[in-house]
């Protein structure tokens, strides 16, 4: 990983990326078009970036994605090798915030384990989530 951060910080650095054009992109497709243009950015870490930028549309899919929709939504099914497709259909309703939906859900999920809102758990539970 550390090689991607440093190639990366090395092209802003020259120019080669610009930052900017990230967060003035006109739609989330060309947004996403941007962001899968970085070296060493997958899925996962597209779709993170997306969110980063206010594009709530794709869900950061792996395998705590895989755990949660079988677990929470009862999704024997899946895993890692369709967790993206689940995840997607799960929660197209929710469009155009999918990713908030999910994220608030697993949350909930792990703060359900712990016995209380994150904030007010003694963190020794946190290991519980």
């Amino acid at each position: 990983r550390a090689e991607r951060i440093l190639r990366l910080a090395k092209a802003v650095a020259k120019g080669a990326i610009d930052l900017g054009a990230f967060e003035r992109a006109a739609s989330a497709a060309e947004a996403e078009r941007l962001c899968s243009e970085v070296f060493g950015l997958g899925p996962f870490g597209v779709a993170n970036a997306l969110q980063l930028l206010g594009h709530y549309e794709q869900i950061a899919a792996d395998s705590e994605t895989a755990r949660h929709l079988r677990q929470a939504r009862g999704q024997r099914s899946c895993s890692l090798e369709n967790v993206r497709t689940k995840a997607a259909q799960t929660y197209a309703p929710y469009a155009p915030l999918q990713f908030m939906r999910y994220w608030t859900e697993l949350w909930r999920t792990y703060e359900d384990r712990m016995g209380g809102r994150a904030c007010d758990v003694d963190p020794e539970r946190y290991r519980l989530a």
